[in-house]
């Protein structure tokens, strides 16, 4: 038949009992996941889930929670900060400083200054108002 001996007399030896022990732990465990997340407001993820569950005296692994949570459909809803600096390694020593803290201008449009405002939208993401 292709399977392990010990598989064929563990269920030749269990016919009577239906349970499984890790598929009961797992109904538990998702009933704690789901608890944990509607009182954070769905805000916790895996590792906030996973420290509560601890902190409740259930040890359990990461790898097991983020299962759970990708079969009951549950992400965090938190948002990452935009990381507005960039790319650290490069380095902006060769650029030239044009106005060198002169900001008076003799007549219009002669000197141009500006920044970028960062705007998070839930409809387009990140907008960049100039």
């Amino acid at each position: 038949m292709g399977i392990h001996h010990s598989v064929y007399y563990y269920h030749k030896n269990n016919k009577n009992n239906k349970t499984n022990k890790y598929k009961e732990n797992n109904k538990e465990l998702d009933r704690e996941i789901i608890e944990i997340y509607t009182e954070s407001k769905r805000r916790y993820g895996l590792p906030k889930i996973k420290k509560v569950l601890e902190n409740n005296g259930i040890m359990v692994s990461q790898k097991r929670v983020a299962r759970r949570m990708k079969k009951l459909g549950i992400r965090s809803i938190a948002i990452k900060k935009y990381n507005y600096a960039g790319n650290k390694k490069v380095e902006d020593t060769n650029k030239p400083n044009l106005l060198s803290q002169d900001f008076k201008a003799t007549k219009p449009k002669e000197k141009w200054v500006g920044d970028i405002t960062y705007i998070y939208t839930k409809e387009l993401g990140w907008t960049y108002l100039l």
